[in-house]
């Protein structure tokens, strides 16, 4: 009940901030996480040293966020061959909603991890679903900030590009 309360709270305020037109400089330098994936692993940015890291924030409710996962979800072998990682953060409540999707949709290949509230404000409030950062694991630059489509060819320059 408090974790609902507080859930609520940070979404009121999230758009508070985002109708008074509060402006945030675009992150450069992406902030820590630490997060437990649906398997109980814990996850954190400092885990991707060596690699690109692929976050994206969605909503079980988002049909772009689906159409975005079940893409990514047929390209992760092809992407950690290009030292790509995907870790999928959904912005909901509880994971029930998050484990319906995966199941409806067979998205056994992807990382999925269930957003805190520091999380989402860490990550600029994520206004907009889905919200996708390509991070450098090895300095924790962020490298591009997607909001909805993800482009896979885009990334995939990108990180030959910015990792020379």
């Amino acid at each position: 009940m408090k974790g609902k309360k507080l859930y609520i709270l940070f979404t009121l305020i999230v758009l508070l901030f985002s109708l008074i037109g509060c402006k945030k400089e675009a992150l450069k330098q992406a902030p820590y996480f630490e997060i437990k994936d649906l398997n109980g692993n814990v996850r954190r940015l400092t885990d991707y040293k060596g690699k690109r890291l692929l976050l994206i924030f969605w909503g079980s409710w988002c049909p772009t966020c689906k159409d975005i996962l079940k893409s990514l979800n047929e390209k992760v072998q092809e992407l950690k061959s290009k030292n790509i990682e995907i870790l999928a953060v959904s912005v909901d409540e509880s994971e029930n909603k998050a484990i319906e999707v995966l199941k409806e949709y067979n998205l056994n290949n992807l990382v999925v991890a269930i957003a805190t509230p520091q999380m989402l404000i860490d990550y600029e409030g994520i206004r907009f679903l889905p919200t996708s950062y390509l991070i450098d694991g090895t300095t924790g630059t962020v490298i591009k900030k997607y909001i909805g489509e993800v482009n896979l060819r885009e990334i995939e320059s990108l990180t030959l590009t910015t990792s020379k």
